[in-house]
């Protein structure tokens, strides 16, 4: 029986594969397994009696594979298409809508109110707008919408007024600022810069901040030829700060206390903001940020985090919420993309990916005690318990472990994690994550990525000895003049 377009569409949504076009007069002559076979593979895959379509392409995160917790990315052969402007501007709706809801129930407000104002067709913009317009009529205007309380209703006002008034750094803020990249990248997160340095004398403090509820963690510096301390947490692009001037650099070796991680913008970095000893001056402490990449991460004990031999199923668990987390920063979507589009000379688009998604794994990695390298990559995937057969696991625990891994492949590949696969329907049917064919798969996929991350490394580390020679050559022809 010829296949229907509605089935059609529903085996390309399923395989997250919205950048692939459907011929229907020529589809719907497939059979099942071929149509399904055609958009998991991102379009190669075609039937012997079909011709490739020339509109196919392939978007990488189209093809997940089956490994939970170090999701593998095909590489692509081109760059994705265009994002489909509808499906981004129900994201955009999606995205506020589930911003605002979040929001309100933290201000104390019950969901009953949020489905109040949906009803009466209210979002966050149009209420900031109200608020900055019309603030007389704010509270007037919300028992119009239905908002009966009027506790509920100062709640909402308090809330808007502090996201129609951000201060400086706070998400809220931020959000105004990228306004025009989060119209790309709707479902990505903004991380709330605390501790901004306006200049020198805001870096210095007598102490370290020392009350309930801070925090405070060790750090080792890595990096062979130390390390910056930057004023702020940004390198690069919109409120980028340079180094803590006449500060010497963080050596190898050196411990300092920090008190906040938080994802840059501008790149696609976890940085920490850190107190070292003031020792231009002699006394009190300079603050400032550091890249977490250029850290190793202690315990309370002022030691290394122990490589466990055994990754159980919770700590898999944990390593997804690290990466989910990574992922999800808008930072490292822009730097996925770039990868795709603008990699180096000499790199494939997979290994310019596989750098990029080191600065998402290698935090995550360092945290479990493990090397933020491609060996060290090998070594987490090797320490997982088995992952060629879940059926152990119950109903949510398979789902849960699933759901993740598809919202992070999704994001790998530079997509909106909201549409994913039924992983308990697959998994009833005896197919996809879990299989022993989607297990061979994986393991096929995982020698070749991480074949693909250490060449990546050596190119990257060529390019960095080039760079310091050369620097080192300029450095030294200034001085001669």
């Amino acid at each position: 029986m010829p296949l229907t377009l509605e089935q059609l569409h529903e085996y390309r949504d399923e395989a997250m594969a919205d950048d692939i076009g459907i011929e229907f007069e020529r589809m719907r002559l497939w059979s099942e397994d071929h149509a399904r076979a055609f958009f998991e593979s991102g379009g190669q895959d075609v039937p012997p009696e079909a011709t490739p379509s020339s509109s196919s392409s392939h978007t990488p995160g189209a093809s997940p594979a089956a490994d939970p917790v170090a999701p593998i990315v095909n590489e692509p052969d081109e760059a994705p298409a265009a994002p489909d402007p509808a499906e981004v501007a129900k994201a955009q709706v999606e995205a506020e809508a589930s911003r605002f809801k979040e929001r309100l129930a933290k201000s104390g407000v019950g969901v009953d109110v949020y489905e109040v104002l949906k009803r009466s067709g209210q979002t966050i913009g149009t209420l900031v707008h109200l608020i900055r317009n019309d603030r007389p009529k704010f509270l007037p205007s919300l028992k119009e919408y239905g908002v009966a309380k009027l506790p509920d209703r100062q709640k909402v006002r308090d809330l808007i007024n502090e996201i129609a008034n951000p201060p400086e750094g706070s998400e809220d803020k931020l959000r105004e600022e990228y306004a025009d990249e989060l119209a790309r990248y709707p479902w990505c997160l903004l991380e709330a810069e605390k501790f901004i340095a306006r200049n020198q004398v805001d870096s210095m403090v007598h102490a370290i901040p020392q009350h309930p509820g801070h925090t405070l963690r060790k750090y080792l510096i890595r990096e062979k030829d130390g390390v910056e301390l930057r004023a702020g947490r940004e390198t690069q692009g919109k409120n980028a700060r340079g180094t803590v001037s006449g500060f010497p650099r963080l050596a190898l070796g050196e411990v300092v206390v920090g008190d906040e991680e938080s994802w840059a913008i501008g790149t696609a970095e976890l940085m920490v903001h850190v107190y070292v000893p003031n020792v231009v001056s002699g006394t009190g402490f300079m603050q400032g940020w550091i890249p977490y990449m250029a850290t190793y991460p202690l315990d309370e004990s002022g030691a290394r985090y122990p490589t466990p031999a055994i990754a159980d199923y919770q700590m898999q668990r944990q390593i997804q919420d690290y990466f989910e987390r990574g992922y999800l920063q808008l930072g490292m979507q822009k730097a996925i993309a770039a990868a795709i589009t603008e990699r180096p000379a000499g790199m494939t688009y997979r290994q310019a990916c596989d750098l990029v998604y080191m600065q998402c794994r290698g935090p995550a990695l360092m945290k479990l005690g493990f090397e933020p390298t491609a060996a060290g990559l090998a070594l987490w995937m090797d320490s997982c318990e088995p992952s060629d057969d879940l059926s152990s696991l119950s109903d949510a625990e398979f789902l849960a472990l699933v759901d993740a891994h598809n919202r992070i492949v999704a994001l790998m590949g530079g997509n909106s994690p909201a549409k994913i696969p039924d992983a308990l329907a697959a998994r009833r049917a005896g197919s996809g994550f879990g299989s022993a064919a989607a297990a061979a798969k994986a393991k096929e996929e995982r020698e070749r990525e991480l074949a693909d991350l250490a060449a990546a490394e050596e190119v990257a580390a060529a390019a960095k000895a080039k760079a310091a020679e050369e620097k080192a050559k300029a450095d030294e022809a200034k001085d001669i003049t």
